[in-house]
């Protein structure tokens, strides 16, 4: 989603996940590891950006959206204040501008309330192409 910045805790822990993968290469995953390698995932989410996430620009941009007055936002609306933000931050060799909606989308999907997928949902579809932020939305304060 983006580059992370990685801790010095951080880097001794993979080291430490690492040295452990290459013991267990022939035996296979135990559940600590899997664990390890979750708690470590979830801990990257925390981790300072090199870069914005989308979900974070645009969780920002509702939220700004908000203290606007609007209890939702339109999709383009989102489309366009994203690219301007990209742009204007010299962010366009990060993102790929010609697939830059579609992946809004996907992230938008991806993070919806009413998706299947497990992850954190943090958009709520209100009408047609219309979106606020779920409760999880408005306290997300990661990258």
């Amino acid at each position: 989603d983006s580059i992370f910045q990685p801790s010095a805790d951080y880097i001794l822990r993979y080291a430490g996940i690492k040295q452990e993968l290459d013991k267990s290469e022939k035996r296979g995953l135990d559940s600590g590891i899997k664990k390890e390698i979750k708690d470590l995932q979830k801990e990257e989410e925390k981790l300072p950006g090199t870069i914005p996430s989308i979900k974070k620009m645009i969780i920002e941009f509702i939220k700004l959206k908000n203290k606007e007055g609007a209890s939702s936002v339109v999709l383009k609306d989102i489309y366009v204040e994203l690219e301007k933000k990209i742009k204007e931050e010299n962010l366009t060799e990060k993102y790929k501008l010609d697939t830059f909606r579609n992946t809004i989308r996907g992230e938008i999907n991806a993070f919806e309330e009413e998706t299947e997928n497990k992850n954190i949902k943090l958009f709520r579809r209100v009408g047609l192409a219309t979106y606020s932020l779920t409760d999880n939305g408005e306290k997300y304060n990661e990258r």
